[in-house]
């Protein structure tokens, strides 16, 4: 990653126990209810606003106008059930 950059990220790990689901006519649904990147994008958004709240000083409204506008929030990994999502600020917004 370029210098001029500041990664921000988490990743969730899960652990499959057991397969709950044989395969049938819902099988398709049950994957994709169990495949969301929601909590992990949530958890990324809130660490970003805090970051930016804490270390730059923004309010919490200032935090995610610039979220909305200038920040980009990749997938890191979706692989045996681990999820991850980073945050990517371009540091030059924090010029002085």
């Amino acid at each position: 990653m370029p210098p001029d950059f500041l990664r921000i990220g988490l990743i969730e790990r899960q652990v499959a126990t057991r397969c709950e689901y044989s395969f049938g006519t819902h099988a398709q649904s049950k994957v994709y209810e169990k495949s969301t990147l929601d909590l992990v994008m949530r958890d990324a958004f809130i660490k970003t606003s805090r970051f930016l709240t804490t270390t730059k000083g923004l309010t919490e409204d200032e935090a995610i106008s610039l979220i909305s506008v200038a920040v980009d929030f990749d997938v890191t990994q979706v692989v045996d059930g681990n999820r991850g999502v980073h945050a990517i600020i371009r540091k030059p917004l924090f010029a002085e």
